[in-house]
Formats: C-alpha cells, structure tokens, sequence
C-alpha cells in the first residue's frame, strides 16, 4: 500500500497565524494526509498550560512538534513580543527546522514528508523544503489589501517617505499623504494614504530589525511555488490580479473557518479549538438572555494593545451607550498588563455587561442577539464577522488592520471606524448609529451580501473550494525530487 503523503505546517507562533493553519491541517487530514504540526516551544507550553497534556498529544496520523525560536524567556501565559518574535523566528529557526525533518524523515512508524505548508513570513521553510526537495507551499494569513501595504516598502523608500523624518511625523499631518504607488488600489474610493500602509513602516531608522526581517520575509513570499490567502476571490479579486506572481501560483481558499465546517466528520474532537486561551462559554449563555441583535461584541484579538487612557475611553463609551455589551478582556491587553477596570464600573453596569477574558468568537458573532462588533480588524477577526454577515466598528492598532479598516469601510461597506485617539463621544455615535440609526441598514445590507458570497464561496463548487482543490490535487500530491536546493528567500 502506498503510503500517505505527509504535511509539515508551520505557522507563525501567535494566535492569528495558527488559527489558519489548524482549518488547513484539519481540511489536509480529512484528505488522507499524515499531518504533523509544527508550533514553537513557547506556543507548545502554552497549549498544554491552557488545555492540558492531552491537547498535543494528537493521533497517530497527527501530530504535534516544536522547534525552538531563539526568544528569551516571557510570560507563559501571553503573546510574546511580536517585533522581537519576527526576529527571532527569520534569525533563528532554520536550523532546528532541518533538525525536525530530518527526525521526521526517519521515523518507522510515519511517512516521510512529502510537502510543506509554511507561514510566508517564516521563509526559512521554503530554504528547508527545496533542500530535501518536496513542494513547499506559504501561505500568507492577513489580507491581500494588506499585504499590498508591505509590498510598497521599497517604493517608499525609493522615494524618500520612509524612513520618517522624526518621531513627530506620526502626530502631525506626515502620515496622511497620499499615495499613488500601491498596486491594485487605484479605484478604492478617496484613495489610500500613507498611515494605511501597514505600521511597520513608521520607523526613523531602515535598519530596524523587525522592518528588516518583515520586508525580506514579505518580498521573498512572492517567489514561492504556490502562494496560499486566507481570503476568496469575490472579496479580493482586483488585489490578486494586482500581485506581481503567475496567477496559477496563487491560491485564495478561504474563510478557512467556512471551508474547514466542510469536513463533516473527523476525529479531530481535541484539536477542535486552536486557541492559545482558556475559552469562556458562560457569555453564551448571558447572550441568551438579551434582545436580539442588541449587544455590543467587543475583543481587540490576541497581540492588540492598548493604552490606560484609550482603554477608559473605551469603558465610558461603552457605559454611556445604553446597549448590553460583551468585552474580552486580555489578561495583557493594556502595553502588556492586566487591564483594570475603574471603581464602580462593575457595579454600573452589571445589568448590561459581560466580561471575560477570552470565549469563542466565532459563536459569539453567530448569536443571534449580537448586533455590531466592535474589533482591531485583524484579518481573522475580519472574515469571521463576513463569514456571520454582522457589521463592525473598527479601532485599527497594528500591522495591517488600517489596510483592513480602509477596505472594510471604503470598499466592502461593511462597517464605520473609529480615530486612532479615540474618545468615548466619537464610541457612543457609531454605537447608535449601528444600532438605531437609518443608516446602518445599508451597511447591514452590504454585510449579508459578503456573508453569502463567502459562504458560496466555500460550498461544494464553489471559488475557494475548487482552489483547494487545486492545490492538493495540483500542487501538494507532486511526487517529491531527490536533491533539492536552497535559494536565498
């Protein structure tokens, strides 16, 4: 009997990364494939911490590995520093990975590896993969509009906006510029500015590490073999045809979450959740009890930070509203510490709110008395509100998300956002006029629309199903090639 094929994922180490991965090794797996799973020690530890030993002990013909990043210790509970993990991971992570595929491939009671699947900014996998000579595919997990905001860096620097002058072009009018150099956005309404590029680049020196690595790793994706988005064709395909890749060397299979709910049946009842965090389902159960499409969802992800004075704004808005709300609160979501909320807070509005630290968002955005989600616009966060056809209210803080956040008002029409410095006036409008206000209900409209289109796109026949189609059947079942080799990405 010939044996299965065999996929090595390796996400990058934080939520939003290994979110992705875990619906392609489930969708791989309920395809016959032998998966092994590859996180970081820290992310290893974490998950075993969160969920108990049994969480990565896996099955037979899925399993879970580690490799070591370089990182110096940190708190085993949180997210580690993102800039430094960039780093880290682009500096540090080849040579354990050769280790680990070597180890894999002279197991007995396992297939040898016959293809990678590996976060685009970890390009260490595609060296490690041409060196053994198997097909290696990157997925990138944000958006496409969003990749577009790194691609631009060596423009940028071409032309002499980045690196910024000084650390007070991030407050005065530096970062609205307009920009003509972003492929793929020449229609978008208003066009697209400087501060909507993704954050990396607001940087006064172009030799700092994570810009660096971020820019390497960003531009080196695009020689991969077969390049993977977490994303459909109906939401972005003016980007795809934007990208400087061969066409047929581009993949979008997502929402990965709609496209996993495919796989009917799997043994899989212990990898069901990816979450690095402890879920609350108790909000449930409070979400039962309200009105429908009444309360306010609010979670800024798993790596957004925030300040003490953006977060009180955050507090009051939410309390001067009226409307029930749901707010996941980080144990690290203030720079890094527990947020506290202010006295009496609890007590004043114990009739409306719900906190908890961490829960299931996607069946959070599924219940029916949820009626706006107030969120960072990370990309996961962006396609699971599509996927349910709820409209958003954006605060974007980080990487790509004020690509997302542009798109999200500006293009899709499915949702409003809110200022950098944002105050508690500016959350009560957007608030009600979500809520209460005529014109929520073409951005409700818009968000339904999306909603259908991203489920058909991953039904059977659909654009996402038949692209992962491809890229099994085309792509990751190519017999693997003796002597391989490693160019520089």
């Amino acid at each position: 009997m010939e044996a299965k094929p065999h996929a090595v994922l390796v996400p990058f180490p934080s939520q939003g990364h290994v979110t992705p991965f875990m619906n392609i090794a489930k969708l791989l797996y309920a395809r016959g494939f032998h998966i092994t799973f590859v996180n970081n020690d820290h992310n290893h530890n974490r998950i075993i911490r969160t969920r108990g030993p049994e969480a990565v002990a896996g099955l037979p013909d899925f399993r879970f590995e580690s490799i070591p990043d370089g990182m110096p210790p940190s708190n085993p509970d949180a997210t580690q520093e993102l800039n430094q993990l960039c780093v880290a991971t682009h500096r540090n992570c080849l040579p354990p990975f050769r280790d680990l595929l070597a180890k894999l491939n002279c197991q007995h009671d396992a297939p040898p590896v016959t293809c990678i699947v590996g976060d685009a900014i970890m390009s260490f996998t595609t060296v490690a993969g041409r060196e053994i000579g198997v097909p290696v595919a990157s997925i990138w997990t944000a958006s496409i509009c969003g990749l577009m905001g790194y691609l631009v860096y060596p423009e940028l620097i071409r032309r002499g906006i980045i690196p910024l002058r000084d650390w007070s072009d991030l407050t005065n009018e530096y970062l609205d510029m307009p920009l003509d150099c972003v492929s793929g956005t020449e229609k978008v309404p208003g066009g697209v500015r400087l501060r909507e590029m993704a954050t990396f680049c607001r940087i006064t020196d172009i030799d700092e590490p994570t810009f660096k690595s971020l820019t390497e790793s960003t531009q080196s994706s695009l020689k991969a073999d077969a390049l993977l988005f977490n994303t459909f064709e109906e939401l972005e395909d003016a980007m795809i045809e934007a990208l400087d890749i061969e066409r047929s060397k581009v993949y979008p299979i997502g929402p990965l979450t709609l496209l996993a709910k495919t796989v009917t049946q799997s043994p899989l009842h212990l990898m069901k959740s990816s979450s690095l965090w402890t879920e609350n389902t108790e909000c449930l159960h409070w979400l039962d009890q309200q009105k429908h499409q009444s309360v306010v969802y609010i979670n800024f992800g798993s790596i957004a930070v925030m300040t003490q004075e953006n977060f009180l704004e955050f507090c009051w808005g939410l309390a001067n509203c009226g409307y029930p709300f749901v707010w996941v609160l980080r144990s690290d979501l203030i720079m890094g510490q527990p947020p506290v909320l202010p006295e009496g807070y609890e007590e004043l509005t114990k009739d409306r709110a719900f906190f908890t630290t961490w829960c299931s968002q996607q069946k959070v955005l599924e219940h029916s008395s949820v009626g706006v989600f107030l969120t960072h616009a990370g990309w996961n966060s962006t396609l699971e509100v599509i996927s349910a056809g709820l409209p958003v209210i954006c605060w974007a803080v980080h990487g790509d998300q004020p690509m997302n956040v542009k798109y999200i008002k500006s293009v899709w029409g499915n949702g409003l956002d809110l200022d950098p410095n944002v105050t508690r006036e500016e959350i009560v409008k957007q608030v009600h006029v979500m809520l209460a206000e005529e014109k929520s209900k073409e951005i409700r409209r818009k968000a339904l629309e999306w909603k259908e289109k991203a489920h058909k796109a991953t039904s059977v026949g659909g654009s996402s199903y038949n692209q992962f189609e491809r890229l099994v059947n085309e792509f990751l079942l190519k017999k693997p090639h003796p002597g391989g080799h490693s160019n520089d990405v």
